[in-house]
């Protein structure tokens, strides 16, 4: 969760909104217990819902509500958990803190234990770099979240990358590859720059050596990096990644 998504559930306004907060576990055997006490609370929320609306009424907002809890994937879940559904829509966020377990029947959904977390808990983004799919995050502790927009992820389509290097005598296709690397990865640092000068947050590099030197050639961020991680991850779940890359922002 990031602060758009805060925004976002900040701006809907629809009688009756339903949040569900609570502490959930990364580890077995306390994790078995999730799924119950997620029940609970739903059941209690019906509860609530009951007593003020007909069944009529309340069916569209409890089908996003079991929606939401099908939607939670237990054996990824953080520290805490925030469900929230009303009539038209539902969503279910993962946060690496706690919350006090409770259930909010409102006009407006519970944002107030989100937005405390988000203030006092260090964020960082993470550029993931690389000719296949370049991706951005935003993370918190060792939970990274994926930031999808109409730039990212970016993907090189030009010579080297999705396109053939051009042949025939006399052209040198190692300088033309890395000239091609150098222009996407300024495009990727300009697709980055409007998300940095909203939110300037540390950022920590990660991929092969050869793109952070081409990156650190053209980036007008490179002041902002405080780790890299070197290595292909192009394949690496954003759950495994973020474990690899929280030990090296500890350092800092």
């Amino acid at each position: 969760m990031n602060r758009d998504d805060v925004k976002f559930l900040q701006s809907i306004q629809s009688y009756p909104s339903v949040s569900i907060l609570l502490t959930t576990h990364r580890t077995a055997p306390e994790n078995q217990q999730d799924p119950i006490r997620v029940k609970n609370l739903v059941e209690q929320a019906k509860e609530r819902l009951q007593q003020n609306f007909s069944d009529r009424e309340l069916s569209p907002v409890l089908e996003q509500l079991e929606q939401a809890v099908e939607s939670i994937d237990y054996p990824h879940t953080l520290d805490g958990l925030a469900l929230f559904a009303n009539h038209e829509l539902y969503r279910v966020y993962y946060h690496p803190f706690s919350f006090r377990d409770r259930v909010v029947v409102d006009e407006n959904f519970a944002t107030r234990d989100l937005v405390f977390a988000l203030n006092r808990t260090p964020r960082y983004w993470v550029l993931a770099l690389s000719e296949q799919s370049t991706r951005l995050f935003t993370g918190v502790l060792d939970s990274l979240e994926e930031v999808r927009t109409k730039a990212f992820p970016l993907t090189h389509g030009g010579p080297g990358g999705g396109s053939n290097l051009p042949g025939g005598q006399g052209i040198n296709t190692s300088a033309y590859r890395d000239d091609a690397h150098r222009q996407f990865f300024r495009d990727v640092d300009q697709a980055f720059q409007p998300l940095m000068a909203e939110e300037p947050l540390p950022l920590v590099l990660v991929g092969i050596d050869r793109y952070f030197s081409f990156f650190n050639e053209v980036s007008e961020h490179k002041d902002a990096v405080i780790a890299t991680l070197s290595g292909n991850y192009d394949k690496t779940s954003v759950h495994d990644l973020g474990k690899f890359v929280y030990p090296w922002c500890k350092r800092f």
